[in-house]
C-alpha cells in the first residue's frame, strides 16, 4: 500500500499532463507545515519517490502554511521551530536552484523536525546533502530581502493567496489534486479517473 499513492500520482499526472514543450515544465507544490506528519508522511511517500521519475518533466516547489503578521514576520501553527525549519527547507531550496539538491535535506528535517532547533543536527544534515552549511546559516539568519524570513513569508503568502490551509497539500497545474490530512488521503483525484 505504502507505493499505491506514488504509482496512482503517476499515473494521474502523465494523463493529465498537457505534453510538455521543451521549455514548459508543469507546477507541482506540496504546501506543508514542517512539524506536520501528514507533511513528513506526504513527502517521503509519494513526492520524494515520485520526483526521480518526474523531475524532467515538473517544476517542484515546497511551501509552507503559517500566518502572516505585522511587521513582516510569520506565526508558525507549531511554533518558532517551526518557523525556524520552514526556512531552514527555503533557503536549502533557495541555494540549490535550481536543481532538487535540497531534497535529501527537506527529507532528515521533516523526519527530525524536533531536532531542528539543534545546530549541529542541522550542520551535519546539511553537509551529509552537500549543502554547505555556512551558507544555510548565513541565508537564515538574513532578515533582509531573500533572507530566511523573507523567503517564510513569500511562501506562506503563496500558500494563502491560493487558499490552501491544509497540511498536506499537493497542487498540480494550479489545482488541488490531494491532500494529506489527520492520516488519511482526502480529495484525491486520481481516485476518480
Amino acid at each position: 500500500m505504502k507505493f499505491l499513492h506514488h504509482h496512482l500520482l503517476l499515473t494521474f499526472l502523465s494523463t493529465t499532463m498537457a505534453t510538455p514543450t521543451s521549455s514548459y515544465k508543469v507546477p507541482l507544490e506540496l504546501h506543508i507545515m514542517s512539524q506536520c506528519p501528514d507533511a513528513t508522511y506526504a513527502f517521503t511517500h509519494l513526492i520524494l519517490p515520485t520526483l526521480p521519475q518526474i523531475a524532467h518533466l515538473i517544476n517542484y516547489t515546497q511551501s509552507f502554511i503559517g500566518t502572516p503578521v505585522s511587521g513582516g514576520g510569520v506565526a508558525c501553527k507549531h511554533g518558532p521551530s517551526e518557523c525556524l525549519g520552514n526556512m531552514l527547507h527555503l533557503c536549502a531550496a533557495s541555494l540549490t536552484a535550481p536543481t532538487l539538491d535540497y531534497l535529501p535535506f527537506s527529507k532528515t528535517l521533516l523526519e527530525n523536525y524536533g531536532k531542528v532547533t539543534d545546530q549541529e543536527f542541522v550542520k551535519e544534515a546539511a553537509e551529509k546533502a552537500g549543502i554547505d552549511f555556512e551558507e544555510l546559516n548565513k541565508k537564515v539568519s538574513d532578515i533582509g530581502p531573500g533572507g530566511g524570513m523573507d523567503l517564510l513569508l513569500k511562501s506562506v503568502e503563496r500558500s494563502e493567496e491560493v487558499g490552501v490551509k491544509r497540511s498536506a497539500t499537493i497542487r498540480v497545474e494550479g489545482e488541488i489534486v490531494c491532500v494529506r490530512d489527520d492520516g488519511m488521503w482526502k480529495e484525491c483525484k486520481w481516485w476518480r479517473r
